[in-house]
């Protein structure tokens, strides 16, 4: 099974935080997401020790489990 990923993404006038099809949350700026993503990651069960935010060359904000 593929370990989670969350996706900061702005929508409807917000920074929110995808999982899937959901969107989470309504934060005022894009750190502020990806750090309760991170929190969210981090209390999963089954979360690796090393989970963490990572910015993709095109800016894409995910959190997740290193490659």
């Amino acid at each position: 099974m593929a370990a989670p990923v969350y996706y900061v993404v702005f929508q409807d006038g917000h920074w929110r935080i995808r999982y899937e099809k959901f969107h989470l949350g309504e934060f005022l700026t894009s750190e502020a997401a990806a750090h309760a993503a991170l929190r969210i990651a981090r209390s999963r069960l089954t979360a690796h020790s090393s989970v963490g935010i990572f910015t993709l060359c095109d800016g894409t904000i995910t959190i997740r489990e290193p490659e």
